[in-house]
């Protein structure tokens, strides 16, 4: 490999140093055109052998890992995942981090922290997806939840009838059915774990967590929309104006 697509690499994983191999190969698209075209084995083998794999990425070569078998929805708006993941802010106690993301585009469609992870909260978590998305471009859309208390009570259920989305359920003791939402649970935990836990009040808490998530949707390459952000899936038009590049068409994407 030539100097100057080594020294684009490690520059371009120290610039990002929370990108696994694939986040530094796609971006490697914007801010080092010039080296291209590289594999993503490549960039792989150079982090490992300049020890900059990190904790997040797996020692074992990417091309004998085990596939799985993975499900996505055509178009965006046809189902959103939902969780809860729990974060201790020092002072404050416990909050809930409600999470609410597009299965197609990755993209997120609001993370807010409540101070429960109750139904009362769930209801405002979904109306806050609601209010984000107009309503002619979430016709039918589905949800997909797990089987805790915040989904099955019956308010959260009415709330979503009204609402006019198809609640759904995944099956008992297979998180993979919600892969997509589990990995951004450990995605932001990685990011912001100390930040959030030491902000100064809750508010400012959820401004970090905000930064966060429009630099995810709008700047953090991923590996399921070919190296762009999930805004690329997620709305084709936006991204020409955000990220500012020539966007390729998808066949998938609106």
């Amino acid at each position: 490999m030539a100097l100057a697509a080594v020294t684009a690499i490690l520059h371009t994983a120290r610039q990002h140093t929370a990108y696994g191999y694939r986040q530094v190969h796609a971006a490697l698209k914007w801010e080092h055109p010039e080296v291209l075209p590289l594999s993503p084995i490549s960039v792989y083998r150079t982090l490992n052998r300049h020890g900059l794999l990190g904790p997040r990425t797996s020692k074992t070569p990417p091309q004998s890992k085990r596939p799985w078998v993975r499900f996505e929805r055509a178009k965006p708006h046809e189902l959103w995942q939902v969780d809860v993941s729990y974060w201790y802010l020092d002072g404050w106690g416990y909050y809930y981090l409600h999470t609410v993301l597009d299965d197609h585009s990755r993209y997120i469609i609001t993370s807010r922290l409540y101070r429960t992870y109750g139904a009362e909260d769930g209801i405002r978590m979904l109306e806050t997806a609601l209010a984000a998305v107009p309503a002619a471009d979430r016709q039918g859309v589905q949800m997909l939840a797990d089987h805790g208390v915040t989904y099955t009570a019956e308010p959260f259920r009415t709330a979503c009838q009204t609402g006019h989305v198809d609640l759904i359920f995944a099956s008992v003791g297979h998180p993979q059915t919600k892969g997509k939402l589990e990995r951004w649970h450990r995605t932001i935990r990685e990011a912001l774990g100390d930040h959030v836990r030491h902000a100064p009040t809750p508010n400012a808490a959820q401004r970090i967590i905000d930064a966060y998530v429009t630099h995810y949707n709008h700047e953090r390459p991923h590996s399921a929309c070919h190296g762009y952000p999930p805004i690329w899936r997620y709305n084709r038009a936006q991204a020409r104006k955000i990220l500012g590049l020539p966007i390729p068409s998808d066949s998938h994407s609106a």
